[in-house]
């Protein structure tokens, strides 16, 4: 942060007399306050004033009179800082609660319903990008699980924090994709937590148990870039309402605040001398990346497809999601960050067709996991 040790004309007032700060706390339970400033010759004439004035209250515990000159205060540029929405937004109290609230309430704001957001409904395959919204949506369940086994392996807490927050928000944004195509509380549940696995089409980048945090921070930065590109692309999707533009274009934002986030720590790996360890993981995750935007796989046959089956059972017979747009949306949103050109994850130029869960590593083991935990929550208390 900048700071200015003496600010100009905060030294002497202008008949010569020297500027005072004034704290005082009243009660043992309350922090110091500041509570005005005074004008004196010399610190002793400046403690006998704010005694006077400030310190004849019958609470007053303790008072502290500071030379204004020796008060290191923030500049506008560094005030700028302090206040900016984007400056790890983890750390407000209502994060990411608000967020929340703000999407649940786009419908509200706009009179649609969610299942009136988009055409078409729900039983109707999507077409162009929005196909890839229920398969998007595995993966970031299934991210944010991935997340949540790891918030208890920081020692550093801002950072376990915004793990755990970033997490929320996928949780979150994916039940907003389900929402967009027409689910209720109660589908989006069941899509989630009453699927077999043979139904689910993550990518090998969230299904996979890999583990070691250089891959967990190449796996967060292409899920994000993934993520954020996708809801910009859909922003083209014909038929969406007002609701749904807000929702994709709020996806979108808090998308890319992730992607800062995992950008950062990949410099951080870069400047310990790391970057071997956590280019190797980018090469990798960027290969698995480009699944994510693959044409998502109809069911296995005869597989049981269980609540909310109608959409699920679409899947495949859309158009072909704009690939080349995807991923070159990609690319331009992790360029963006800063990343070195090295440091960049490649996408192969034609993204493989997703695949159904069966077989995925771990994949049976983590939905039964979840399945436990949901046990003892009300519905929808995940999502």
């Amino acid at each position: 942060m900048t700071v200015s040790p003496e600010t100009p004309g905060t030294r002497r007032a202008p008949d010569g007399l020297l500027v005072f700060e004034v704290f005082l706390q009243s009660g043992s339970t309350t922090p110091l306050a500041h509570v005005g400033s005074l004008l004196a010759e010399d610190e002793a004439q400046a403690w006998r004033l704010a005694r006077d004035t400030y310190g004849r209250r019958d609470n007053a515990v303790r008072l502290w009179v500071v030379p204004r000159a020796d008060v290191h205060a923030a500049e506008s540029d560094s005030r700028r800082l302090l206040n900016g929405k984007s400056r790890m937004p983890y750390r407000l109290p209502a994060f990411p609660q608000e967020r929340r609230r703000r999407r649940a309430g786009l419908h509200r704001d706009t009179g649609e319903t969610p299942a009136a957001a988009v055409s078409p409904a729900p039983a109707t395959v999507p077409d162009g990008a929005a196909a890839l919204w229920p398969a998007l949506a595995d993966d970031l369940f299934l991210h944010a699980h991935r997340l949540a086994e790891r918030t208890v392996d920081y020692t550093e807490l801002e950072e376990a924090l915004a793990v755990g927050s970033i997490a929320q928000e996928d949780l979150a944004h994916a039940r907003t994709l389900l929402e967009l195509l027409g689910y209720g509380e109660a589908e989006a549940d069941a899509h989630f937590f009453d699927r077999p696995a043979a139904l689910w089409q993550p990518t090998a980048l969230t299904a996979s148990a890999r583990d070691g945090r250089p891959w967990a921070v190449a796996r967060g930065l292409c899920v994000a870039a993934g993520a954020a590109a996708l809801a910009l692309c859909s922003l083209d999707v014909p038929g969406l309402g007002p609701a749904a533009t807000a929702a994709l274009t709020a996806v979108a934002d808090e998308q890319r605040l992730h992607l800062a986030h995992w950008s950062a720590r990949v410099t951080q790996y870069a400047r310990r001398g790391r970057t071997a360890d956590i280019a190797a993981a980018l090469d990798t995750a960027g290969r698995e990346a480009a699944a994510l935007f693959g044409a998502p796989a109809l069911p296995a046959p005869g597989a049981d497809a269980g609540p909310g089956a109608a959409a699920d059972s679409g899947w495949g017979a859309a158009a072909e999601p704009p690939a080349d747009s995807l991923t070159k949306q990609f690319d331009t949103l992790v360029r963006d960050t800063g990343l070195p050109p090295a440091l960049v994850p490649a996408l192969p130029a034609s993204p493989p067709r997703r695949t159904t869960g069966e077989g995925r590593t771990g994949l049976g083991e983590v939905l039964a996991e979840l399945r436990t935990v949901r046990a003892g929550y009300p519905q929808g208390a995940f999502l």
